[in-house]
């Protein structure tokens, strides 16, 4: 049997915008659903937000990382007010070698003490560090960029989002890009392990 590829994960702190994290937001151009946030790694001002790693001690610039991760990254637009990165996972209904159905679940999602957000819902400007896996675009015109494969959220200041319409409804932009198929994330550490102490004046530590 082949062995299974094997992927760099790792992690990066800033604002979350259009969570989709519960359940999965519908792409009507390739008609698939994503779990996915836009995660904003600058401030207002444009700068990086910037935090410590555990082990180091060293500041770390989230930009300057999602840049050395190879990510695709985005400008500021009307939505979305500041440089950004999407990390998303599509749900899929697959069957296994056993012949059971198996269906892609939502990304693990906790608050700072490791508990539940029960139902609350992540909105636009929470403070969160996602884990992610780096995966290699295969195809399209983002050829030789990553994609970032959402694993985990952690909230560290929640801005909750109450509902107005229905989320079902709601649409995002395709990528028109194509990932190399992930079947198990790989269990390899992150190779930045960040603390959250950003520039940010209003974060509590």
């Amino acid at each position: 049997m082949a062995e299974k590829k094997k992927f760099e994960r790792a992690t990066l702190t800033g604002r979350a915008y259009y969570a989709f994290l519960n359940r999965p937001n519908h792409d009507k151009e390739n008609n698939k659903d994503f779990f996915k946030l836009e995660l904003v790694l600058t401030n207002e001002e444009g700068k990086p937000y910037v935090v410590t790693d555990k082990k180091t001690g060293q500041r770390v610039d989230m930009l300057q990382r999602a840049k050395d991760l190879n990510l695709v990254i985005k400008d500021e637009n009307k939505n979305i007010p500041g440089t950004h990165v999407r990390i998303k996972r599509e749900k899929k209904t697959k069957v296994n070698e056993e012949g059971q159905t198996v269906i892609t679940q939502p990304p693990e999602v906790k608050d700072k003490n490791g508990g539940s957000l029960g139902e609350r819902l992540v909105g636009n400007e929470s403070l969160v560090q996602v884990e992610f896996t780096v995966i290699p675009i295969q195809k399209g015109v983002k050829k030789g960029k990553n994609s970032a494969y959402l694993n985990k959220v952690v909230v560290h200041k929640l801005v909750e989002y109450i509902s107005k319409v229905d989320e079902e409804e709601l649409v995002f932009d395709s990528e028109d890009i194509e990932v190399a198929d992930l079947a198990t994330p790989s269990s390899k550490k992150s190779t930045v392990n960040t603390d959250i102490e950003t520039d940010l004046d209003e974060i509590e530590d």
